[in-house]
């Protein structure tokens, strides 16, 4: 078999095999949405103490997050990028919460 067909591919060529599904792709805020809902705040809104949320309190929490997480990963990605690496670790993410005075306990 020479592999050239338009099938499944041969096997174990390193050819992907038929594709089934399309990809949609989302946009950053749709995906930011997707993943912060409103059972997530909930829940970290009864740790902090909180009884009762409002319903326009989610979308409030989404920008605040969002803002937060640029912040970490912007910075994660500083001191990736410093060190030669193109794959952002635990430790940048901790030196980058570090930076913001917002120390993790627990991790090393």
């Amino acid at each position: 078999m020479s592999g050239r067909g338009k099938g499944k591919g041969m096997r174990w060529s390193g050819q992907g095999g038929a594709k089934r599904h399309l990809v949609r792709i989302r946009g950053p805020d749709e995906a930011f949405r997707s993943k912060f809902k409103k059972g997530a705040i909930k829940r970290l809104a009864r740790r902090a103490g909180v009884e009762r949320v409002g319903g326009v309190v989610y979308e409030s929490v989404r920008e605040v997050m969002k803002k937060f997480m640029r912040k970490v990963i912007r910075d994660a990605i500083v001191y990736a990028h410093y060190a030669n690496r193109k794959t952002i670790t635990l430790i940048d993410v901790l030196h980058a919460l570090k930076r913001q005075s917002q120390t993790l306990y627990g991790f090393q």
